[in-house]
């Protein structure tokens, strides 16, 4: 995980744990172990943004209206395999096949591109003793718990533990199958970042937390915007649009990449949870070079100092160094008030090239602190000029075993692409995306996944298939298609 700019955010007051009143013979039980580790001995502090994003995690589990039996927090205290199954032991003691037992853990995630995925790693350590936790090793912890296991990994490179966002397109994913729901910060290629920064009041006071754990902890909540259909669940497919939506700073990525799983439960006659801003939309999400303004609208709910953080992405990373802060009293000679908010930002194009991506933050300021209430990302392309597209798939998959294709579409600039699965006649069967802007990545490419299930839902039967990825850059239209692949049914 890695440091960025200083933004400031109030830390959460740990609530303990409880018991729920059991209604019915066998109820769905919850159980969360949350790890963060802030002092290492290879990597650098992040202290205390690790600590933050735990309580943050524990406050939203705290809101899910099925309630969670136990909730075990380890903060700097797991630095060893056998401290981490022990804390598992307890956490989710008692669980059985009807039961869901999260496991969120926030750390720095090591790998290098160059090794196969299996090697990547999640480093447990209390400052003193550090220990690299790989993915078969978590694995075989949570394996035996009977039930449906959450995983949240909040890290660098987090998602090659389940093979997605590599630059080669087969990663090893030991999660596979429906006893596993993953959830990771960014893609096995990518890191992960947080905030840190200090209380004006007493510059001796740290606050900070990951950008990741910020958006996803606001997901978790009643009424969220993440529960698109308004039924009271916020599913995995659903959480997977919302990040990718409202969480800029690295790709998320999870297994499965769709599914009706709860992941959040609330009553849908609930209040929605207090929010400092709310509802933010954009004019657009796609740029042209050139295009040197930014029109959004939001609603802000209380009277406070309103900042617009410009970060760009120039010569593959994000230059956190010269971003670009706007404060609202700038646009609006101090206004504060609360109300609906339009506003329109001049991006400084001499940072970025002749294309790249642009991450927006908005950010309160209250009683000398900084929180970090919003963001979004913008693809700015070019306006002319033939893209260099290619497209790959796995050579064959099984997804009746869990397996997902993991599809490579490798592009040498910021582009819209759309992803479709044709069959041998031709005819598109399932459509991955749509016209959708690419993000940064550590290779000059995008990554998608397919899990064999058609437009109507229902499985594709075996055979042979393709991909195929269109684009369009000034008026002209490309399409690349991939080797044929195999689905099989079988057992592989």
């Amino acid at each position: 995980m890695k440091r960025l700019t200083a933004l400031v955010m109030c830390l959460v007051l740990l609530m303990p744990s409880f018991a729920r009143t059991e209604d019915a013979e066998n109820p769905v039980r919850l159980r969360a172990l949350l790890v963060g580790c802030d002092n290492f001995i290879s990597q650098p502090s992040t202290a205390p943004a690790a600590s933050s994003n735990v309580a943050l995690l524990a406050e939203a589990l705290l809101r899910d209206n099925r309630e969670y039996r136990r909730i075990v927090t380890e903060r700097d205290t797991v630095a060893s395999l056998e401290e981490l199954q022990s804390a598992a032991a307890w956490a989710y003691a008692g669980a059985d096949e009807n039961d869901i037992s999260l496991f969120y853990i926030s750390t720095h995630g090591v790998y290098s591109k160059y090794l196969p995925s299996s090697k990547a790693a999640l480093l447990l350590s209390d400052g003193e003793r550090e220990y690299a936790l790989t993915a078969q090793e978590l694995y075989d912890i949570l394996a035996p718990i009977p039930g449906t296991k959450v995983l949240i990994l909040d890290a660098c490179h987090s998602g090659a533990f389940i093979g997605k966002g590599l630059s080669l397109q087969n990663g090893d994913n030991p999660f596979a199958g429906e006893d596993f729901k993953v959830l990771c910060s960014a893609g096995g290629s990518e890191e992960s970042w947080y905030w840190k920064g200090r209380d004006d009041g007493d510059p001796t006071v740290q606050y900070g937390a990951s950008y990741f754990a910020s958006v996803l902890s606001k997901a978790l909540s009643p009424a969220s915007a993440a529960d698109k259909n308004e039924d009271g669940l916020v599913t995995i497919g659903e959480m997977t649009d919302y990040l990718y939506m409202n969480y800029a700073a690295s790709t998320p990525r999870m297994y499965p990449q769709k599914g009706d799983f709860p992941l959040f439960v609330y009553d849908t006659r609930s209040l929605p949870d207090y929010r400092v801003i709310s509802g933010l939309t954009f004019n657009e999400d796609v740029l042209l070079p050139g295009q040197n303004t930014l029109s959004f609208s939001y609603t802000l709910h209380e009277e406070v100092n309103v900042y617009y953080q410009l970060i760009y992405h120039s010569r593959g990373a994000w230059d956190f160094d010269n971003a670009q802060m706007i404060g609202d009293g700038m646009l609006t000679q101090g206004d504060t008030s609360p109300g609906r908010r339009a506003r329109t930002l001049k991006i400084e194009t001499d940072q970025l090239d002749t294309a790249g991506y642009v991450m927006l933050l908005l950010i309160t300021k209250e009683n000398g602190r900084l929180e970090m209430q919003a963001s979004h990302l913008l693809c700015v392309q070019p306006a002319e000029g033939k893209v260099q597209l290619s497209a790959h798939a796995q050579s064959a998959f099984t997804p009746s075993s869990g397996e997902e294709n993991n599809i490579v579409v490798r592009h040498d600039m910021p582009c819209s692409l759309s992803v479709s699965i044709e069959d041998e006649e031709g005819t598109v069967i399932a459509r991955i995306a749509y016209s959708q802007p690419t993000r940064p990545q550590a290779f000059p490419g995008s990554t998608f996944s397919w899990d064999g299930l058609m437009k109507d839902g229902s499985q594709a039967p075996e055979g042979q298939y393709r991909v195929r990825v269109e684009t369009r850059t000034g008026g002209e239209k490309q399409t690349v298609y991939s080797d044929w692949f195999l689905l099989q049914n079988g057992e592989t």
